[in-house]
């Protein structure tokens, strides 16, 4: 997904802003190469992993409305299932804080690198998606236990 019209300026990102399992979390679009439905990238083969499995989740998930983040990953092209992504905004880096060392550790995923509090008070968990895929690195492509599609 590029930046599209308009161009992106040095000191802010352009996030894909999306939920699951109740968190609200977002992506830099740099990362991202495209979305599809689940259907279509299964019946293309290509390797598929559940957004719960980056980080853990109390109950097991479900995906309302499924999408497929295509991650931007020459060694290890992959997607991320995600619910249906909410919006696409740009965000002054100013904004952006890194997580505390104590919370950064405590969600299982090194995914996870920072956080943003929008100004209507919801909070954003940054996730990096190549650090993800190293995350899945060994473990077996499509693996969506512990959740559900509805």
């Amino acid at each position: 997904m590029e930046a599209g019209c308009g161009s992106v300026r040095q000191d802010e990102l352009i996030l894909l802003v999306f939920t699951v399992g109740g968190v609200r979390m977002a992506v830099d679009t740099a990362q991202v190469a495209g979305m599809a439905h689940p259907e279509d990238v299964e019946s293309q083969g290509r390797e598929t992993h559940g957004f719960h499995q980056i980080i853990s989740f109390r109950d097991p998930v479900c995906y309302k409305a499924p999408w497929v983040l295509q991650v931007k990953d020459e060694a290890m092209p992959y997607g991320v299932m995600i619910d249906q992504p909410e919006e696409i905004v740009p965000v002054n880096l100013a904004a952006l804080q890194p997580l505390p060392c104590l919370i950064g550790t405590g969600g299982g995923s090194e995914a996870i690198w920072g956080a943003m509090v929008r100004e209507d008070g919801t909070i954003l968990l940054l996730v990096d998606l190549y650090k993800a895929g190293r995350s899945f690195q060994g473990t077996e492509g499509g693996n969506l236990t512990h959740s559900k599609i509805t």
